[in-house]
């Protein structure tokens, strides 16, 4: 009896151990950039990247630019980054003006249209295996 309880008890430390949930189904990569509009931070921003040629209904890396205008991106983790490839990416700013935290409402976007759209946006980026520090994204109009 003895015996069977250590086995068992072997087995389910082998498992927790090992069972540290499913793997991403691709590699990431940390990503960090800025958002400046007319030279300011675009504090509170939300920065998404579009993999090109993806899925458009797949999950895209993000971002909410902070007080400094730097944002890191995340994709299955905290922080984690972005998948290797090229990116078409969108930047919406919108201030929250109530609700509850859970069903906020916001305000009017602070950005011209075009940014929202991947296919209008302009902004691009190739992200690489390691770090990637990207260059700023300047919206001046």
């Amino acid at each position: 009896m003895a015996r069977a309880s250590a086995c068992w008890y072997f087995g389910l430390a082998i498992c927790i151990l090992g069972c540290g949930g499913p793997e991403p189904p691709e590699s990431v990569y940390p990503v960090k950039g800025q958002v400046m509009y007319r030279g300011k931070p675009a504090v509170g921003a939300i920065v998404v990247f579009h993999k090109v040629g993806a899925d458009p209904t797949a999950g895209q890396p993000s971002g909410k630019v902070q007080e400094d205008g730097g944002f890191t991106l995340t994709s299955y983790l905290p922080g984690d980054g972005a998948g290797e490839g090229d990116y078409r990416v969108t930047v919406s700013w919108r201030e929250s003006i109530g609700g509850s935290l859970s069903d906020p409402d916001y305000g009017p976007e602070k950005l011209p249209k075009k940014y929202q759209s991947p296919d209008t946006s302009g902004l691009t980026v190739a992200v690489a295996t390691g770090s990637n520090d990207l260059e700023p994204f300047q919206i001046n109009d």
